[in-house]
């Protein structure tokens, strides 16, 4: 079927040209020669920074106006492991043929898409997707995150968007710091660093698109979604709302220094370049092949992220200092003016497919001798009662709950604490649909399935009844965007429904629901909410986080 069946899809799939569009003359850049896609056209490879090494800071690109750019072919990824698009479309459980890339370059692979309906003749709202992959993989040309889909959705609706996803470093060029690196000029942080640039290149060159530089959008989805809050740490105005799927700072918490400087040293030990100078050190980091740097160093060996640096990243976000304004200021409270914060209702599946499945077999006793030393055994036995877990659960069934209790501490409760400690308009949405490809998290609102209904490469792939949910969970997003949508306010009483906290629910499709508002922490929401009680029993918030972390890095 169609991806959008409705007769004004169907007469807007018919106009679709073929061929390659007229250059487009862009007033700042030049000439820049895109392609058709199904009712859109792209932009495709652009590159947002350059880079003098592969630890150097991005410097956003600039141009003489004269140049003549081929935009039909995407750019080369950032230095990732092999696979990379093939793992992230495992997590979704479903694989769409994959695009003709060219190999990773380390110098470069920032490049960015811009998506933009055929017919873009004034200035439209933007959305900038940062895509997610546990700041170790990903890449914007991966299948999934083909923009599209929601751009021609967007013209359907009569709701046009400009569109654009980009490449950002990842793993040791993009995270890997210490205090050595530091002392040689390296500034941590530098995949964020990546998006800020990327940022300020749409700003300063998307109207030639067609865009608003005053109307934009974030979307991040998982590490995605963290970067996001990350990047509102900026005193520089970067984007006016954002969209969190799935991840927040407090799901993907930065490194301390020293855990840095930890990681550091394991790393170089692995390379074989401990016995070097550090000057010595800092070039075998800079010249080695690409391929020794992921072959070498997996994520599953040491996975590399954000660090409080106390310059991008001042200090590490918690429950208790989320709210604080005077301790604990987020300039991007003030400049991001909504946030639409949206979470699954099995979204800790992903630490199940990276982490805990491989330890299954006992894995209620390994669970209980973590939480007794985190919690000690008084608090330990009331997490245990409330997710049911006892010393003779089946290991199955104590995986699936410890998951549970993941998705409630890592993703619910953070996505309503952001809602909460929010000064502007803030949004709560619940995503309930149930995954419909084969696969260990079939039939569960598993990590990432949100990403892959809100851009619609899958609507092929699955039936109606679900697409009806991925066209309502789409539209909300083109809404949000434009500024057009009729989501209610989380923090306001809504006045139709009688609801104090209300917040969207998206599916699942089998019991007849697109998309519901109802009120936050009611049967219909799907959420266990009783983790907030049970958080003011255990000592809060942030001690059963910490005890989460602990018991996933296996203390």
């Amino acid at each position: 079927m169609e991806e959008y069946l409705t007769p004004a899809a169907t007469a807007h799939l018919s106009q679709h040209p073929e061929g390659l569009p007229p250059p487009l003359q862009h007033p700042a850049i030049g000439q820049i020669q895109g392609r058709y896609n199904k009712g859109v056209v792209q932009y495709l490879g652009l590159n947002y920074a350059v880079l003098r090494h592969r630890l150097a800071d991005p410097e956003v690109t600039e141009y003489s106006g004269l140049a003549q750019l081929d935009a039909t072919k995407y750019g080369p990824p950032v230095v990732t492991p092999d696979g990379s698009a093939d793992q992230e479309m495992a997590f979704i459980q479903e694989h769409l043929p994959k695009f003709d890339v060219p190999p990773m370059s380390d110098l470069h692979g920032l490049n960015l898409n811009v998506t933009v309906p055929q017919d873009c003749s004034r200035k439209l709202p933007v959305v900038v997707y940062i895509h997610g992959g546990g700041f170790n993989f990903g890449s914007s040309s991966n299948p999934p995150y083909d923009q599209s889909k929601i751009v021609e959705l967007s013209a359907i609706m009569d709701q046009p968007i400009v569109a654009v996803n980009l490449n950002y470093r990842l793993g040791i060029p993009g995270f890997l710091f210490s205090k050595e690196l530091f002392a040689a000029g390296i500034k941590a942080n530098r995949g964020l660093r990546d998006q800020r640039a990327a940022l300020i290149w749409v700003k300063k060159y998307i109207s030639g698109f067609g865009g608003d530089p005053e109307n934009i959008t974030v979307l991040g989805q998982s590490a995605g979604a963290a970067s996001v809050n990350f990047l509102m740490h900026s005193t520089e105005p970067l984007f006016q709302q954002a969209m969190l799927l799935g991840g927040t700072f407090l799901m993907m918490r930065p490194a301390t220094e020293k855990a840095a400087d930890n990681a550091y040293e394991g790393i170089i030990r692995t390379l074989g370049i401990s016995g070097l100078s550090p000057s010595e050190r800092l070039e075998a980091l800079l010249s080695m092949p690409e391929e020794k740097l992921v072959e070498e160093i997996t994520p599953e060996l040491v996975s590399l992220g954000p660090v409080v640096d106390h310059d991008f990243i001042p200090m590490r976000t918690t429950f208790s200092n989320l709210g604080d304004e005077i301790e604990f200021p987020i300039p991007g409270k003030k400049w991001c003016h909504r946030l639409f914060s949206v979470d699954s209702q099995f979204d800790g599946s992903i630490f199940g497919l990276v982490n805990l499945n491989a330890r299954k077999n006992g894995i209620a006793s390994a669970f209980q001798d973590s939480l007794e030393r985190s919690l000690g055994r008084e608090e330990a036995g009331k997490v245990q009662t409330f997710y049911n877990i006892a010393a003779d659960t089946s290991d199955p069934q104590a995986l699936d709950s410890i998951i549970q209790f993941v998705t409630d501490i890592s993703f619910y409760a953070p996505a309503v604490r952001m809602a909460e400690s929010w000064p502007g308009l803030s949004y709560v949405g619940h995503f309930n649909e149930r995954n419909p490809f084969e696969g260990p998290y079939k039939g569960r609102a598993s990590h990432m399935l949100d990403v892959a209904y809100i851009w619609g490469n899958y609507n092929r792939k699955y039936t109606k009844q679900n697409w009806i949910t991925a066209r309502a969970f789409a539209e909300d997003f083109v809404s949000f965007v434009t500024g057009r949508d009729q989501l209610p306010v989380f923090k306001k009483k809504d006045e139709g429904t009688k609801i104090s906290r209300p917040v969207t629910v998206y599916g699942p499709s089998e019991q007849n629901i697109s998309s519901k508002v109802v009120e936050l922490g009611s049967l219909p929401t799907g959420r266990n909410h009783g983790i907030f009680t049970l958080a003011a029993e255990v000592g809060g918030l942030d001690v059963l986080l910490d005890a989460m972390g602990a018991f996933l890095s296996g203390q």
